[in-house]
């Protein structure tokens, strides 16, 4: 059994990659932009905002100053929260309450490792709080805490030493595979939900599911 489990968040916690969708479309509609669904998930979901935009406006061929990246993030985090405040349920992973509440007995720590901010993560949470959905995490990554997001392993190398435990000591709960090849690289078992991509695409992973039900019903 492992001392931890570290959880990345947009489609693991919430299925928000459709939400993250709408909020760079309509900041992207200001640049004239157009960005498919398809382009979306086969070229940018599972990236972070700082390493996102500068690839997306070079395969855009629009010009992007670096001194536009602060702006950008900043505008497309309001949009995503208001688009989350907006929302009476939220679209929460199937099983998502009822595992964390086990997983809080079976692990010493529980953690979320994300690349999306702090600020996209904590309006989400402080809801689940509220509402008792989830119980509380002992240690939370966000973009701001790293240089480099996944597939780089250093999100997942910080949350295990905050958490004070071995990285061969945690178990992550990743759903794209820019993020399971960073807990990989990080060399933590990782398991893969199938809630944003085709289970092909994730066969790096230890062991892949389909959601947090079929998940509560294995030991890993």
């Amino acid at each position: 059994m492992h001392e931890a489990i570290i959880l990345d968040f947009d489609g693991v916690i919430l299925q928000s990659e459709p939400i993250h969708y709408q909020a760079y479309n309509t900041l992207l509609s200001e640049y004239n932009i157009v960005l498919s669904e398809k382009e979306y998930f086969a070229e940018y979901a599972g990236l972070s905002d700082k390493e996102l935009f500068p690839k997306l406006f070079e395969n855009k061929n629009v010009p992007l100053r670096q001194t536009q990246m602060s702006d950008l993030i900043l505008r497309k985090v309001a949009i995503y929260k208001q688009l989350i405040q907006g929302m009476i349920a939220l679209p929460l992973i199937q099983g998502l309450g009822e595992y964390l509440r086990h997983a809080r007995k079976l692990f010493k720590k529980l953690a979320i490792c994300s690349g999306a901010t702090e600020a996209e993560v904590m309006v989400v949470l402080n809801k689940l709080y509220q509402q008792k959905i989830v119980p509380p995490f002992d240690v939370i990554v966000t973009a701001q805490d790293v240089q480099c997001g996944k597939p780089s392993p250093e999100g997942y190398l910080l949350t295990a030493q905050r958490l004070g435990i071995s990285p061969t000591q945690c178990m992550v709960v990743e759903d794209s595979p820019h993020g399971i090849d960073a807990g990989k690289k990080a060399g933590m078992y990782v398991v893969a939900l199938a809630t944003t991509f085709n289970p092909s695409l994730l066969q790096q992973a230890d062991v892949i599911f389909t959601d947090f039900v079929q998940l509560s019903g294995v030991s890993v």
